[in-house]
């Protein structure tokens, strides 16, 4: 567990507010980890380092693969059921982190965005997702998943 916060240091959301006169008052669950400066703070006020990458950029794959003949809908699709089995071992994933392993793993040159597989993520009823950012497997609260990850 992380060191107690003190009423007058910085609240660990990120707010730039006193603790005393932010979350204070609130449970640690509704307390969210908020980004500032290319960081995350958990809710025990420790910096965390997270690459957030563009949603409306295309993910990278570094295997030499072949763009496959499927559209780009049954491509989006196909990644999605990827990201699901990810996600029965790891419970939660930053967006971005999921695509690209399931990218790699699947050896394609993807034609969507990350914004377009988040989009029909956040639709879908497999899946629940935090600002199209983490996401975790539906009936899962993403937040609690990450917290639980912190000693």
């Amino acid at each position: 567990m992380g060191k107690k916060i003190d009423k007058n240091d910085p609240c660990p959301c990120c707010s730039g507010k006193k603790y005393e006169f932010c979350c204070l008052g609130r449970d640690r669950e509704s307390i969210q980890a908020v980004k500032i400066d290319g960081c995350f703070t958990d809710i025990d006020g420790n910096i965390v380092e997270m690459k957030i990458t563009s949603l409306d950029s295309i993910p990278t794959h570094n295997k030499n693969g072949l763009h496959p003949s499927a559209s780009s809908k049954e491509m989006v699709d196909v990644v999605i059921d990827e990201i699901h089995k990810i996600l029965v071992a790891e419970e939660v994933g930053m967006l971005a982190d999921l695509v690209n392993r399931a990218v790699d793993h699947m050896n394609i040159i993807p034609a969507f965005t990350y914004r377009q597989i988040g989009e029909v993520m956040e639709q879908s009823r497999r899946f629940t997702g935090l600002t199209m950012q983490v996401f975790c497997l539906a009936g899962n609260d993403p937040i609690e998943l990450i917290t639980a990850r912190f000693p």
